[in-house]
């Protein structure tokens, strides 16, 4: 047997790296070659929005080219000590015992993040403190996504085990012999509402901020719009809310993006920040802005001086947060890495949006080789009307 060349390793861990994502093989993944060769960041270009108008006099459009930025500056890394021995064994065996660990763990790192930008997502649905256990929880987020006008396609709905357990408790009774037979048998979920259904290990929780119940909060100031409310009521020095707290706010509704009418469903919305209330009061970041005319409008009015703001959940209390999502929702970009001009043994290969970078150094004192695994990559939620929360 020969020792494995670090082309061989490269080739075989980007193999396993597609493998072992999980969420990752599900986002857009085609900004790598968008890059400046020297840049980490790109500017997304959001497509723009029009309203038809019905009338024979022309009637001009402004163009409504807004931008999200994406950074790539993550750098992960997996490495360890292998000896001459370990390292002189066939390619199969190598690849089991040492390159898939390492590579889950870089799947595993990425993933995470992804999971992590569900605190970017306005639309919510689900009983907060019970796990999805039905279709009607699968059929509302469905209904959320055709509210903001979302492509029917490449929908997914990642599930943490319990979810994923809950659901299918719920649906084994079904008479249907195909999902009947996935379920108990396979123990999988398969399609549902339209959705590609995945048990991920990696959904993230949520813990809400300290709302108190001694606070009140209301809307301080009327005709206001834009990605700020200001409110007061709050428990002055002691009320928090924390980034991805969702809230409603009474009389003030989602409406069609293609329309401007109403869903008759309260506008979601959803804490940017973190912030903490001084005086009673609090300027919350939101998303969406509130925009109350035009093709990029989100609410039918602007909400009324005194109008109640009811927060989802119970303050200060932990929930997972299952995700449905289209696929253009969130993004990876990962970049090739570049092999250093004094190293002696390097490779990398790169291939459908992903890119291994693997370093090898020999220590002739100990007689053993160090490897070192690394990608370099960036996640954004780039278009959040495209996703629903599933809390649990």
């Amino acid at each position: 047997m020969a020792l494995v060349s670090s082309t061989i390793i490269a080739k075989e861990s980007l193999r396993m790296l597609e493998n072992q994502l999980g969420m990752s093989k599900m986002v857009f993944r085609d900004w790598e070659n968008q890059f400046a060769k020297d840049g980490d960041t790109l500017g997304i270009r959001k497509p723009n929005a029009f309203r038809a108008s019905k009338q024979r006099t022309r009637v001009p459009s402004p163009l409504n080219e807004n931008t999200v930025t994406l950074t790539v500056a993550t750098q992960a890394h997996v490495s360890f000590e292998w000896s001459s021995k370990q390292m002189t064994d066939t390619l199969d065996r190598i690849s089991k015992r040492y390159i898939k660990p390492a590579m889950s763990a870089l799947a595993n790192t990425m993933d995470v993040d992804l999971y992590d930008l569900h605190d970017n997502v306005y639309n919510q649905v689900g009983t907060p403190g019970t796990a999805p256990s039905d279709y009607d929880v699968y059929a509302d987020a469905r209904r959320r996504l055709n509210e903001e006008a979302i492509p029917l396609d490449n929908r997914y709905v990642c599930l943490n085990p319990k979810g994923e357990a809950e659901t299918m408790k719920g649906l084994k009774g079904l008479f249907n012999e195909k999902m009947i037979n996935d379920i108990i048998a396979k123990g999988a979920l398969g399609s549902l509402a339209g959705f590609d259904t995945y048990m991920a290990q990696n959904v993230q929780a949520h813990t809400t901020g300290y709302f108190t119940t001694a606070s009140t909060p209301v809307v301080n100031g009327a005709n206001q719009t834009g990605a700020a409310l200001i409110t007061d009521g709050w428990s002055a020095g002691a009320a928090t809310l924390k980034k991805g707290d969702v809230f409603t706010v009474a009389g003030v509704y989602a409406v069609n993006p293609k329309t401007g009418a109403s869903t008759a469903e309260l506008r979601q919305f959803v804490a940017t920040a973190d912030i903490l209330a001084t005086g009673g009061d609090i300027t919350i970041a939101i998303s969406p802005s509130i925009v109350i005319s035009g093709p990029l409008q989100t609410v039918t009015v602007s909400p009324a001086d005194g109008a109640a703001l009811t927060m989802v959940g119970t303050e200060s209390t932990q929930y997972p947060i299952n995700i449905a999502f289209h696929k253009e929702c969130f993004t990876l970009a990962v970049r090739p890495l570049e092999i250093p001009s004094s190293a002696v043994y390097g490779a990398r290969e790169s291939y459908n949006g992903l890119s291994v970078r693997v370093m090898k150094a020999y220590d002739i004192n100990e007689d053993v080789e160090v490897l070192r695994f690394d990608v370099l990559y960036g996640t954004l939620c780039q278009r959040p009307e495209m996703g629903v929360r599933i809390i649990g």
